[in-house]
């Protein structure tokens, strides 16, 4: 079967899979329903392949007819094939004897009706309603976990250079690209030779480092098919700011206080409680620093229970410019002006900065300054946004909020400043 024919299929069988599962007579059918949620699953890595083989094939069709991105042809191409074979192999039934589905396993223990009730129940718990969740919270670190969060960002600051400049060379060498699985057994070569200074920091920082420097090369390309718009990427410069680095792994841990990173620790937070410690998987964490504090971002997946009717006040709400928000029931939230309460300052800071002679440790101390009224401008701004979003979640059932542009209220030259100060878009949570 052409690989054409095969995809089509796999996207046909998943929809009509999914249209089963929603069937309210398979749903009360706890037998057929895991019959059909067992299919489904077996079904969903072939249709994530499928749907990234299509993306993939539309990138080459555009590349093949942009005279600018045709170095990439040879990488696309790769990939078209990669994604092919694992396609196929995806597709390739399992023997019965060998299966250890959730069905077969639970009937061995509980047996006849009672086995697929449990199955079906699972299934569409974890199916429908798994979902991801991000927290941010700021960490507490001593000054030797600070030394290692600066040794991590620059670790990962310098694999990102590393792996642009061996794209860059390598393409203008031989016309053809590097993929990211190959810069990776590059770097473990390194690791063991010129980079040794590697092997102190956690394995997967650098990985996902080359991880984001493919991201910015797929989004660089993806621009020209109508997308938000995204430059080549450029090298991460060390004087900008400290950076970030990310791991993944199961060596991640929180406690109500702490939370424990690859090759750091255990550091402690500054809000205890926060983070979830159970009925939740981690997917990763992103150390990052700002204006001279450190924060940690979580990403978690977990099982979110069936939505609750909505049977209190529903409202509408309306964002605009003279108010922050205004509610279908005349409630009227007015517009905090975080930035004028430090403009003075935040004026006088840069004019120090621009008389002190950059580099020096006064043009630091002045720079660091700068930057401080910048995030306390920004948390004032945000516990508003936060402070009014919690306020609506917990008094309201339903909201309804209007399809908002806020660039395009940025083109009106007299409504420039204010709208730029509200960043409403966060509190509608894009």
């Amino acid at each position: 079967m052409a690989i054409q024919e095969l995809v089509d299929e796999v996207e046909r069988s998943y929809g009509e899979t999914q249209e089963r599962m929603s069937d309210p007579a398979v749903y009360n059918d706890h037998r057929e329903a895991a019959q059909v949620g067992r299919r489904l699953k077996e079904l969903e890595a072939a249709h994530k392949l499928a749907q990234e083989w299509r993306a993939v094939h539309e990138d080459l069709d555009a590349a093949r007819g942009d005279g600018d991105l045709r170095e990439l042809v040879p990488e696309l191409e790769e990939r078209i094939a990669a994604l092919e074979e694992e396609l196929r192999l995806a597709l390739v039934e399992s023997d019965p004897a060998d299966a250890k589905d959730v069905l077969v396993e639970v009937r061995q223990a509980a047996g006849g009706d009672e086995a697929a009730l449990w199955a079906g129940d699972i299934y569409r718990m974890l199916a429908r309603y798994a979902e991801r969740r991000g927290y941010k919270t700021e960490l507490d670190p001593t000054h030797d976990q600070t030394d290692l969060f600066k040794r991590h960002s620059g670790a990962a600051r310098w694999a990102y250079n590393w792996g642009l400049q061996r794209k860059i060379e390598t393409f203008r060498a031989t016309g053809k690209t590097v993929s990211r699985f190959d810069l990776e057994k590059e770097l473990v070569v390194l690791k063991h030779s010129d980079a040794s200074w590697l092997s102190e920091v956690a394995s997967r920082v650098p990985t996902e480092a080359l991880q984001d420097l493919e991201t910015a090369f797929q989004r660089f390309f993806r621009k020209r098919r109508g997308q938000r718009r995204y430059g080549f990427p450029r090298y991460k410069a060390r004087r900008e700011r400290f950076g970030s680095f990310r791991c993944s792994g199961d060596s991640i841990k929180i406690s109500g206080s702490h939370i424990r990173l690859p090759r750091i620790g255990w550091v402690r937070l500054k809000e205890h409680g926060y983070l979830p410690t159970s009925d939740v998987h981690l997917v990763g964490a992103t150390v990052s620093e700002r204006a001279g504090r450190w924060f940690v971002g979580l990403t978690v997946s977990y099982v979110a229970p069936h939505p609750a009717p909505h049977r209190g006040t529903v409202v509408g709400l309306d964002l605009g410019l003279t108010n922050l928000a205004v509610l279908s029931d005349g409630t009227a939230y007015p517009r905090v002006h975080s930035f004028k309460r430090s403009a003075n300052q935040l004026r006088r800071a840069q004019r120090t900065q621009a008389r002190r002679k950059k580099g020096s440790r006064n043009w630091k101390k002045a720079v660091r300054r700068v930057a401080l009224l910048h995030a306390r401008t920004r948390d004032r701004r945000r516990d508003r946004l936060h402070k009014l979003t919690t306020e609506l979640t917990r008094t309201k059932s339903l909201i309804v909020v209007e399809d908002f542009q806020a660039k395009a209220l940025s083109r009106n030259r007299s409504i420039r400043a204010p709208c730029g100060t509200l960043r409403q878009a966060n509190c509608c949570g894009s």
